[in-house]
């Protein structure tokens, strides 16, 4: 098996912190910004699934089972 390696030298040794801070800051940026995806599109997809659940329910179960207060017939 051939390995490959891949080495890039650093001349100016002053470019190389800053440089490595800066992938740093914009992997961890993206890991944050995918997570924050993750979880707005987990929140869509309970939302729709809570208003289809209540498009499939009759009207009337609707309201005795959220506790509103049933209209008084005279």
């Amino acid at each position: 098996m051939v390995e490959f390696e891949i080495y890039l030298p650093c001349e100016p040794e002053w470019v190389c912190g800053p440089l490595l801070f800066f992938f740093g800051v914009l992997f961890s940026a993206g890991i944050i910004s995918f997570i924050w995806l993750i979880f707005k599109e987990s929140r869509r997809i309970q939302r729709k699934q809570r208003v289809l659940k209540r498009r499939r329910q009759h009207y009337s179960l609707r309201d005795k089972r959220h506790g509103l207060p049933d209209k008084k017939k005279k």
